[in-house]
């Protein structure tokens, strides 16, 4: 992965990150958000069977709604929004 992520799209690293700043486990969030563990799994690694635009999008809201901002300036990165 590069450092700099200039298509502002979350990464499988940030979204380990914002998962594991929740407290959540896998099962939470599939229940919550109605998709499978195949499918958060596969958003969480960096592997060449990308998740869909769906589940990206579900994900992310997902987060940003429980107080999670996605990093993009000087690297990727999450935080708790203040």
């Amino acid at each position: 992965m590069s450092d700099n992520n200039q298509n502002n799209e979350v990464t499988p690293e940030q979204f380990r990150a914002a998962r594991s700043l929740l407290g959540l486990d896998v099962r939470q969030i599939c229940d919550e958000i109605g998709i499978s563990t195949a499918s958060l799994r596969r958003a969480e690694r960096d592997e060449q069977i990308k998740p869909s635009t769906k589940i990206i999008v579900l994900l992310t809201l997902f987060y940003e709604q429980r107080g999670i901002e996605f990093l993009f300036e000087d690297g990727v990165g999450v935080r708790r929004q203040a």
